[in-house]
C-alpha cells in the first residue's frame, strides 16, 4: 500500500473494510497501528481493541481526508500509555500525546501540505476535549 492508496482508501464509502482486508500493508505503512491490534482496552466504555475502535471511528467521522487522518492516528499512542491503577482501572493518560508525535515523525506525510500536517496534527491532539456546545 502506498501513502496514494491509503489516502483514496480513506475516503472510500467504508475504509475499515478495505483496510482490513489489507493489514500488513497498512502496517508497513504505518508500523504503529500493529501494537493497536488486539490491544484490549479493558474499559466498558471501549469494547474493541484499539485497532477495531479506530476502524469504527474512521468509519464514523465524515468522508473528508483531514477528519479521517485524524482518525486513523486518534488512538495509535495508547498502547505506549497503558496504565493500571491500583483498583485495577486502565488508564491511557495522555495518549493524545503520543498519537501526536507518532502522526508528526511519520515520514509518510512529508508530502501533505504543511497547513493540512498541522491541522491533522491538531486535531489528533484536542481529539479528548470536551467544547461547550453554543446556544443558538
Amino acid at each position: 500500500m502506498t501513502i496514494e492508496e491509503l489516502l483514496d482508501i480513506l475516503v472510500s464509502d467504508k475504509p475499515s473494510e478495505i483496510l482490513k482486508n489489507n493489514e500488513e500493508s497498512l502496517f508497513k505503512l504505518i508500523p504503529e497501528l500493529r501494537r493497536c491490534k488486539g490491544f484490549n482496552q479493558n474499559n466498558i466504555w471501549h469494547p474493541y481493541d484499539v485497532l477495531e475502535h479506530i476502524y469504527h471511528v474512521v468509519d464514523g467521522v465524515p468522508s473528508e481526508l483531514v477528519l479521517r487522518l485524524a482518525a486513523l492516528f486518534h488512538d495509535v499512542g495508547k498502547p505506549s500509555t497503558y496504565t493500571l491503577d491500583d483498583n485495577k482501572v486502565v488508564h491511557f493518560y495522555n495518549h493524545w500525546v503520543e498519537s501526536k508525535r507518532i502522526f508528526d515523525s511519520s515520514i509518510i506525510f512529508d508530502g501533505l501540505d504543511e497547513a493540512l500536517r498541522n491541522l491533522i496534527s491538531n486535531l489528533i491532539y484536542y481529539h479528548d476535549i470536551s467544547v461547550p456546545k453554543l446556544n443558538d
